[in-house]
Formats: C-alpha cells, sequence, structure tokens
C-alpha cells in the first residue's frame, strides 16, 4: 500500500493545515502515534492543533471586530464612499 493514508500531511504546505480537513488530518495522525506508542511525538503533533485551533478562533475574533474598518477604508479608496465612514466605522471599533 502506499502512503497518503493521512492525506499526505508530511508535505502538506503549512498554510493548508489551518483548513478544517488539516486539522483531522493532525489529530488522526497524534492518535495513530498514541496507538503506536510515541507519545512525545503524539504530544508534539497536539501542540500544533490546539496552536492552530487558537489562532482560528483569534483570527476570527480580530477579523469581526475589523470588518466594518475594513469595509469603511475599502470603500473610501475606492470612492464608494467618504472619509466620514471611515471615521464612524473608527469611533465604533473604539468604543
Amino acid at each position: 500500500m502506499s502512503g497518503g493514508s493521512y492525506s499526505y500531511l508530511y508535505a502538506k504546505d503549512k498554510h493548508d493545515l489551518f483548513e478544517y480537513s488539516g486539522v483531522e488530518t493532525i489529530d488522526a495522525m497524534a492518535n495513530r502515534l498514541i496507538e503506536l506508542g510515541h507519545l512525545d511525538a503524539a504530544k508534539e503533533t497536539l501542540q500544533l492543533k490546539q496552536i492552530i485551533l487558537q489562532a482560528l478562533v483569534r483570527t476570527e475574533v480580530i477579523a469581526d471586530r475589523m470588518s466594518k474598518v475594513w469595509k469603511a477604508v475599502e470603500w473610501y479608496d475606492s470612492a464608494d464612499s467618504g472619509i466620514d465612514a471611515v471615521n464612524k466605522a473608527i469611533e465604533k471599533y473604539r468604543t
């Protein structure tokens, strides 16, 4: 049997690990390492999973908080709204 049992986790681009399937694959690899008795490698694999999950949550929180500011700036730069819209978005962001 050839490789691919873990979606070629070893060769994934690091950005791809942040996708849901990447996190699932990391979890599956950690579980397999535990089954094989390699607890140290499993522990570090699970640490990577936790770091990714934390980063995803933090990214979502910040992006949600910033979205109206980003929209206001984008619309201002494309001449769809005025600077007042940016200032109002910043004011709401700061409160």
